[in-house]
């Protein structure tokens, strides 16, 4: 899941674009700094994001779900 704050951060980002390119799919958004600075991105399909969920902490960032 999505810890409190790693939720208000992502709830920060404009996330615009990334709503289009992850539609029916996963998100992956990791070492979010400030709401304004994204190191990387990764969009997946939906089917990858149990293997996701195990990387999650080893990244230090969150999965988005849309």
């Amino acid at each position: 899941g999505i810890n409190g704050e790693n939720r208000e951060k992502l709830l920060s980002i404009d996330l615009k674009g990334l709503i289009k390119a992850g539609k029916e799919g996963c998100v992956l958004v990791d070492k979010v700094g400030t709401p304004n600075m994204v190191d990387k991105l990764d969009v997946v399909a939906p089917k990858k994001r149990r293997t996701l969920d195990l990387m999650i902490p080893a990244y230090g960032g969150f999965v988005a779900v849309f």
